[in-house]
């Protein structure tokens, strides 16, 4: 069950994305009288489509049918992209056949190179205009909601917080210079704002500022990992749910929904510090004061012998928010915004891969590790699924934009070098580059796709 949602999920977000991407192409061919021969979702085999001659048809078309000025809209075999045939155009169909003729007016070739270019970067301007849209309309729906807190109520033991000196109760004053309001600009300045520099953090701690310093270094070997700085703001409180009948937490009389105040008489403020007493108590009892509608309750649950008690865990924050709403102008300006700073944080993290601060199998994902993360979204509610399609739209236009041959930005590289030159490289050239391309990023997925395996 759990494979068919992550697999339902992954074609939705591959479906709209390819979509978007591919619709760039095909307005701006329209646009420059282009012919669009095929607008394809998937690849290979076709399954069904439609177009203004034959209508809706099952399977492959008449080899020789030729739509002239119409397009053949189509739903192809394989879910891991699409794509636009554009006439004159050596593209992922390697079709060939009408360029050894003499250009006509509507192919691409016979185009000047600024429509060329216009055609070949539609569709990331696509793609960066479906991130814009999302973060706009994200803001102007809910606004922005932020914990008006910069106060921490918990550090993890041997967390990278706590490494660097980070205590309970200490308050975040300012990082790298820039003063701290808030609990999202803690995180942000923790961990993506300046990403690749040190940061350098004031705290109050009981009336004195204490200076911390974060390497960049400790900050991607977390991000690259997955894991988690250990830090919880004050105010958080710790709820259980999915009690398993037959396991401690069952027998010992803990409900669902039940908060947790205290455990073994220390105040519990966050997830992994109730890991953490929990774990280290294995069969010994643990008492926990707990809150429910009835009251509040006194339990004793004794862990089994790995530690753990049967049930689910999930953190609320407690603390006082602040919600600022903004109009339709305002949300495209921090739409815009939202958009540059994750484009900024996905080519600091490239150029981390590249500097070897950031191991590459831990930083690629493939085709299991988008469709594990869009279930995953989904499951956290719709905003959560759309920040997803956002950044995954803007990983697939920067990547796209790579003078790689046979993607968009290998062919405007081609179309760059042919208006430097004044003349149209050889057919031959063009094919085989196409193909050396297709090599590589095919190579390049087959290690990816090892790589979420082996994860």
């Amino acid at each position: 069950m759990e494979f068919l949602n992550s697999l339902f999920y992954f074609i939705v977000v591959l479906g709209i994305l390819v979509f978007v991407h591919e619709l760039g192409h095909f307005l701006a061919a329209r646009m420059t009288g282009m012919r669009a021969e095929i607008f394809s979702i998937g690849m290979g085999k076709r399954l069904f489509g439609w177009n203004k001659i034959t209508g809706l048809t099952k399977g492959d078309l008449p080899k020789d049918w030729d739509g002239g000025d119409y397009t053949d809209y189509r739903l192809s075999l394989l879910p891991i992209g699409g794509y636009v045939k554009i006439s004159g155009m050596v593209d992922e169909s390697l079709d060939n056949d009408e360029i050894s003729s003499e250009p006509k007016s509507y192919e691409f070739r016979s185009k000047n190179a600024l429509q060329k270019a216009f055609v070949l970067v539609a569709g990331v301007v696509m793609n960066l205009l479906l991130a814009i849209a999302i973060f706009s309309w994200l803001t102007f729906s809910q606004g922005e909601t932020k914990l008006k807190t910069t106060e921490i109520g918990y550090v993890a033991d041997e967390s990278l917080a706590s490494n660097i000196g980070f205590e309970n109760n200490d308050k975040v004053v300012a990082i790298n210079g820039k003063k701290i309001n808030n609990w999202t600009e803690v995180i942000d300045g923790l961990v993506i704002d300046d990403l690749g520099k040190d940061k350098k953090i004031i705290v109050d701690r009981s009336g004195t500022q204490v200076a911390l310093k974060l390497k960049n270094k400790d900050i991607l070997d977390v991000l690259s990992n997955k894991g988690s700085l250990g830090l919880s703001p004050k105010g958080n409180i710790v709820v259980l749910t999915d009690i398993f009948t037959l396991e401690p937490a069952g027998e010992a009389g803990l409900m669902t929904y039940d908060t947790v105040r205290t455990a073994n008489n220390q105040d519990i403020v966050s997830v992994q510090q109730f890991i953490s007493v929990v774990s280290s108590n294995k069969e010994k009892p643990v008492e926990l004061l707990v809150s429910r509608k009835s009251g509040d309750k006194l339990i004793t649950v004794t862990p089994n012998n790995n530690g753990k008690i049967g049930a689910g865990l999930f953190e609320i924050s407690k603390g006082e928010f602040e919600t600022v709403t903004f109009g339709i102008g305002e949300s495209l300006v921090i739409g815009y915004d939202k958009t540059i700073q994750y484009i900024d944080l996905i080519v600091t993290s490239i150029s981390q891969i590249f500097k070897g601060n950031i191991a590459f199998e831990n930083a690629v994902g493939g085709p299991i590790m988008i469709a594990k993360q869009s279930a995953e979204s989904a499951e956290r509610g719709i905003d959560s699924f759309l920040v997803f399609i956002a950044a995954l739209s803007l990983s697939l236009a920067l990547l796209n934009i790579l003078p790689i041959p046979a993607l968009d930005g290998g062919h405007l590289l081609i179309v760059i070098i042919e208006a430097i030159y004044r003349k149209e490289l050889p057919i031959k050239v063009k094919m085989a580059i196409q193909n050396i391309g297709m090599l590589l990023l095919l190579t390049l997925m087959v290690i990816i796709v090892i790589f979420d395996v082996l994860r």
